[in-house]
Formats: structure tokens, sequence, C-alpha cells
């Protein structure tokens, strides 16, 4: 489930650079929150329908793309308890790993 959502946070990701747009000027391009497009990139949120219809205008995707995001986040949210669950346990083996002696 996860790896859906960062399909989607890289494919944000790319096409700003490929824009030559840092992560700041993207926020407020499409007018959204602060530090929204960084977790959305790295796959850390799943961000509302309004906001991928934002990004996804600013960055010039193509309609099918974007309506492809929203399946992708309705799932997600559909989901929610297993995608954090799946989060948090992630967190916690790189923090036992980077800590672990």
């Amino acid at each position: 489930m996860t790896t859906d959502f960062k399909r989607v946070g890289e494919s944000i990701r790319e096409k700003r650079l490929k824009a030559r747009l840092s992560q700041v000027k993207l926020e407020k391009i499409s007018g959204s929150g602060k530090a929204v497009v960084w977790q959305i990139e790295v796959g850390r949120t799943i961000p509302i329908e309004k906001t991928i219809w934002r990004l996804g205008a600013s960055l010039c995707f193509h309609r099918r793309e974007i309506l492809e995001f929203l399946d992708s986040a309705r799932y997600q949210r559909k989901n929610r308890d297993k995608f954090y669950k799946d989060y948090a346990i992630k967190s916690a083996e790189r923090f036992i790993r980077k800590y672990s002696v």
C-alpha cells in the first residue's frame, strides 16, 4: 500500500525537478500548505483531493494521471489504519537499525 503512494510522490518529484522548481516554489504556485510537497514526495502523508488537483495542475500532469493519483489516495485513505501501521513499523525498524549496537 505504501508503495502506491510513494510512486505518486516520486512522479510529483520528477515533474517538479524537470520544471526546475523547488518544493517551496511549488507550494506557492499550487497554494499548498507548508511542507506538504515534501510530505507527499516521501510518501509520508495522504493528500486530500484538492491538493492532488492543485499539484497536478501546477505541474501540468495529464488529467488521466491526476485521476489515477486520486484513486490511489482514495484507496490509501480507505485503508488508512493499515497505512499508518505499516509506516510506524518501518519507522521503528529504521530507528532500531540506526541505534542498535
